[in-house]
């Protein structure tokens, strides 16, 4: 297929229904590639049959996901960009290091800490996964300056810095509901998000946690003091930011955390543990602070000036983080870099895409 446009093909494992933090980095780089005219599609397995993931049952995974393979070469992207380590980026990784095909990957996640937390796998195994995962892409974009860091240290080449962002004219300050008193998390209600440290802490402000997850019966059922609302889009979820007077993240596995700067453009400081992402957001006395002790990091953050808050998220507009994503996969001028390598010239493809083509005539 040839494009008028230079194109891109995002391949991830997970997109809508799903609400994550991949799902919402890819809508919003998708919308800002689309005001540069520049094409995406999008490989996910809700274009395939699927199963629930053992533990985690709202994510599902492809039965058979080496079957995008003839869509993805009859699409003839000039890039291939590989959001996610699951069965649809292996699939897609092994297919761009047999044919030749020049690629981007992203760590999106922990993926090392998450496995071994759900699943026992050790460390070790994680990272050398991920190091054979990632080695082959010309270049592997990661969220953080302290991810980049802690990365580089376990010996991971060609990082690139892109991070996330927030829309600042959808999430901004309104008028709030007068003494709120409100400690607010907004995510994904699961296990490894470190709920019940932010739960546990014995404070006089009523605690609220919106959003949906594997957790959230549970949680329901031990914490009936605490307000679940459930999952919030739209004016809704900003009136819920806006109204806290200090946002919790207490999870221990971010790579960004793109709900703290969404939090942050509503004028609500954060508080959080000193982990990787986090800590390069939130500055302390600035938008909220960090803290080995929760407590600490939320008497902190309560006496931080939201407007302070507001001015500091400015600086994270997805206009920046699409600009820098585009830098780190094609340098100034897309399409060119990988375009002349030819996505499709080299003679394993050649091949490849004849055999893809009688098997497509003959379909029909």
């Amino acid at each position: 297929m040839k494009h008028a446009q230079p194109t891109i093909a995002l391949i991830a494992d997970a997109w809508h229904p799903t609400k994550n933090g991949v799902v919402t980095y890819m809508t919003e780089l998708i919308r800002q590639l689309d005001k540069r005219q520049i094409r995406t599609f999008v490989f996910h397995p809700g274009q395939h049959r699927t199963i629930p993931v053992p533990r985690y049952k709202e994510y599902r995974l492809s039965v058979y996901p080496i079957a995008f393979r003839d869509r993805l070469f009859r699409y003839d992207p000039d890039y291939v960009h590989i959001l996610t380590e699951g069965p649809f980026g292996l699939v897609a990784r092994n297919l761009a290091v047999k044919y030749d095909i020049p690629h981007t990957t992203s760590m999106h996640t922990q993926f090392a800490e998450i496995f071994n937390a759900y699943y026992k796998l050790p460390l070790d195994t994680g990272y050398r996964f991920l190091k054979w995962f990632h080695t082959k892409a010309a270049t592997t974009i990661v969220q953080s300056q302290s991810q980049q860091d802690q990365m580089s240290a376990k010996g991971f080449k060609n990082l690139s810095l892109v991070g996330g962002g927030v829309d600042i004219e959808r999430f901004r300050p309104v008028p709030r509901t007068q003494n709120s008193n409100t400690l607010l998390y907004v995510g994904r209600v699961s296990y490894e998000k470190g709920l019940k440290d932010f739960l546990n802490i014995s404070h006089p402000f009523r605690k609220i946690v919106v959003g949906e997850g594997p957790a959230l019966n549970y949680l329901r059922k031990h914490y009936p003091q605490v307000e679940f609302p459930g999952y919030k889009t739209g004016d809704e979820l900003v009136a819920y930011y806006a109204n806290a007077d200090c946002f919790v993240l207490p999870s221990r596995a971010e790579t960004f955390g793109l709900v703290a700067v969404e939090a942050m453009a509503c004028g609500t400081p954060v508080a959080a543990f000193p982990t990787m992402g986090v800590k390069d957001i939130v500055k302390p006395g600035v938008s909220g602070c960090v803290h080995d002790d929760l407590a600490v990091a939320i008497d902190k953050a309560l006496k931080v000036s939201r407007a302070s808050c507001r001015r500091d998220a400015e600086s994270y507009r997805w206009e920046v983080v699409c600009d820098k994503f585009l830098d780190a996969i094609a340098g100034s001028e897309i399409g060119q870099p990988l375009r002349a390598t030819g996505f499709m010239s080299n003679a394993k493809l050649v091949e490849f895409r004849r055999k893809v083509s009688k098997k497509l005539s003959h379909s029909h």
